[in-house]
């Protein structure tokens, strides 16, 4: 299998020049593809400065209307089973760690499912890097990141379905945050998260999407089928919250 880690530069290569060398000095696969995604308007020579591997490859284009966008535009520039969605200011400190995701994600063997990779330093119940599989993408068909929503609600996309589905692993894999972090506001929560509650609905009917292309008994998918609603009650906590 071929891993793609992407990782859309937000404003600069600051935050990568202390992330993406720790990155790839831990990536042990030939194969594995670190996308780095940039505006042209914020392109600058001084990207040789971190391009020290033929794994990393700069994906400049003209700047869209959300992450989202740009998260699927770079997962298109490398073709994977597994892609992972990293963030500029995250570093995979674990040796190895495209080969430990790569054994996990080749235990799904209908090729359904998703990883935990890391922790969040703050204590959210979410990995600082989630991997989604490529046939995960054919079949929901929302690409990478949702376009409608700013990053962690596209990122918690699929925290939702890959629980309502019960297909998460987490590989032993480390993650570490520069100094000073966090350092981003986030804007206008509560509609968000308002927004994000409506709309859960429709993660339900692509949960419902994978489960049939699933390779499980019919007990398991009646455990599953009745867990649904335990776990969208566990999400509408999670709002709550926000």
């Amino acid at each position: 299998m071929r891993v793609c880690l992407v990782v859309p530069s937000r404003g600069g290569i600051e935050p990568l020049k202390e992330t993406l060398p720790i990155t790839i000095k831990n990536s042990t696969m030939s194969n594995t593809g670190i996308v780095v995604g940039f505006d042209r308007d914020e392109f600058r020579e001084s990207w040789l400065e971190i391009q020290t591997s033929d794994k990393v490859l700069a994906c400049v284009e003209k700047r869209e209307d959300s992450l989202g966008a740009k998260y699927n535009r770079c997962a298109q520039a490398h073709e994977a089973e597994l892609y992972l969605i990293g963030k500029d200011h995250i570093a995979l400190s674990t040796y190895g760690w495209d080969e430990l995701c790569n054994e996990y994600a080749a235990l799904f063997t209908d090729g359904i499912g998703f990883l935990n990779v890391g922790k969040e330093p703050n204590g959210e119940p979410y990995p600082s890097i989630l991997g989604v599989t490529r046939k995960v993408l054919e079949t929901c068909g929302i690409g990478l990141m949702v376009t409608h929503y700013p990053y962690w609600w596209g990122n918690t996309t699929w925290y939702e379905i890959g629980h309502m589905i019960e297909r998460f692993l987490t590989p032993p894999v480390e993650t570490s945050y520069p100094a000073g972090f966090p350092g981003r506001y986030r804007r206008d929560v509560k509609f968000w998260a308002d927004f994000f509650y409506e709309t859960r609905p429709g993660r339900a009917g692509l949960a419902d999407k994978l489960l049939k292309q699933m390779h499980e008994p019919p007990h398991r998918r009646r455990h599953l089928a009745m867990t649904r609603a335990g776990w969208i009650a566990t999400f509408e906590k999670e709002n709550d919250v926000l």
